[in-house]
């Protein structure tokens, strides 16, 4: 078995300034953590607290990174833990991306791997304190998160601000998996850890969401267990598409809780496992914009806001829907450019998909996979909006109207997905 290292940053970014952020408290440092693993080459992950980086970000981020580090730019991840509490690194509906924090990720998202990458160079001359070995467990949170893509009892699909009373049943699965990835010293030290949970980063420990800026429960479960264990956790998300923090009576705080729980046991489980190949192999990829019919759009957005909403939020939403959908008809059928990146650590493999990936898709990313185990990571290296399958174009809902954060025509995800195992059957067999 070859040697492999790996050293951990983190980097704060301020935000207080930002208009998004006026007359808030903020309860934790919004961050850029990056585990920087070295084996015949180096692999830099990198997972930033903020709702999503779209691809021109994602790429200065690893070009830098690149130059700096001397990491190729093939072997480098960025994702978003996709806070919903903190000022937006992406447009949302019409309000455009904040270009002043999107340079201040950046920057602190380089900062931090400046970080590892000096410890990965100094430890090589004297002594090896950045020699490690991998350890693994498959945790699970089973209360956190769940489908929240609920069939209502007119036949519609859950959203947002409706009695819960209504709701029938789920549409489809959720992958309430926790893997645990531990990078130790042989004396058993932690030098970084490494969780992925499939669920919407949504949720506080503050009662009022909105008085605070936050990295959402997922970023402060991660602060706190690095406090604890005195060394970097980086959260991923997974396929988190079709999975929120539904049940209502689990607060912002004992999701929090619950994660810190989740990941401790896991760790307490963790066993050593192959980790001396480390590599990730990207490919650019094509998807397709949707060819959709106004008036069935329309249909679908009043639908839904007429009955759950006021009439004068429903015709906010209207006519916001409307507008996204008159910029967009140009590009109707077209083709668009992202990426597709698949990462193996030993017998672990990570699929990095650039968007909200329905956990149906994820799944049979997983069970289909060569590898030993095979996780996704969420919103990497772009973000595309929600990848759905295609059951979930025909029961509709929010994450299937035609807009910003859903553009794709039905059968994209499954493409996709096909594209990923391909990625990830010749990433096993080389």
């Amino acid at each position: 078995m070859g040697t492999l290292r790996a050293a951990a940053a983190t980097a704060e970014f301020l935000v207080h300034d930002l208009p998004a952020a006026a007359g808030k408290l903020q309860e934790g440092p919004l961050r850029a953590s990056v585990l920087m693993l070295e084996a015949e080459q180096r692999l830099c992950v990198v997972s930033c607290d903020t709702l999503g980086l779209m691809g021109d970000t994602c790429d200065r981020i690893a070009a830098t990174i690149h130059a700096a580090c001397g990491v190729a730019r093939d072997q480098i991840t960025v994702t978003a833990t996709h806070t919903h509490h903190a000022p937006r690194a992406m447009p949302v509906y019409t309000t455009p991306r904040n270009d002043v924090l999107c340079a201040r990720i950046t920057a602190a998202a380089c900062s931090a791997a400046a970080t590892a990458a000096t410890e990965l160079d100094a430890a090589s001359a004297s002594g090896d304190p950045c020699r490690c070995e991998v350890s693994f467990a498959l945790g699970q949170e089973l209360t956190v998160g769940a489908n929240s893509r609920w069939f209502m009892d007119d036949g519609q699909i859950s959203w947002s601000q409706h009695d819960e009373s209504k709701m029938v049943r789920p549409s489809g699965p959720h992958d309430p998996d926790m893997p645990v990835i531990a990078f130790r010293r042989p004396s058993g030290e932690l030098i970084a850890c490494l969780f992925i949970h499939g669920t919407h980063n949504i949720g506080t420990l503050a009662s009022d969401p909105a008085s605070v800026v936050s990295p959402g429960f997922f970023g402060l479960a991660a602060q706190e267990l690095e406090r604890q264990h005195r060394a970097p956790f980086l959260f991923l998300p997974g396929a988190f598409g079709s999975s929120h923090r539904r049940n209502s009576h689990v607060a912002g705080s004992e999701a929090f809780t619950r994660v810190v729980a989740a990941v401790n046991d896991a760790l307490s489980r963790t066993h050593i496992t192959d980790g001396a190949t480390v590599r990730a192999r990207r490919c650019p990829y094509t998807f397709r914009y949707r060819r959709f019919d106004e008036s069935s759009e329309a249909a679908a957005v009043s639908g839904w806001c007429r009955r759950w909403f006021a009439e004068k939020a429903a015709e906010g939403l209207e006519r916001t829907y409307e507008e996204i959908r008159a910029t967009m008809s140009p590009h109707a059928g077209l083709p668009f450019n992202s990426v597709l990146q698949v990462l193996q650590i030993g017998e672990l493999a990570i699929v990095a998909v650039p968007g909200e990936l329905f956990a149906a898709l994820g799944l049979r990313i997983r069970h289909r996979s060569p590898f030993r185990h095979t996780f996704i990571a969420g919103l990497a290296n772009d973000e595309i909006g929600y990848i759905a399958d295609r059951k979930g174009y025909q029961d509709g809902g929010y994450q299937t109207w035609f807009c910003g954060h859903s553009r794709l025509d039905p059968g994209e995800g499954e493409r996709m997905v096909d594209a990923a195992l391909n990625m990830l059957a010749d990433l096993h067999t080389t």
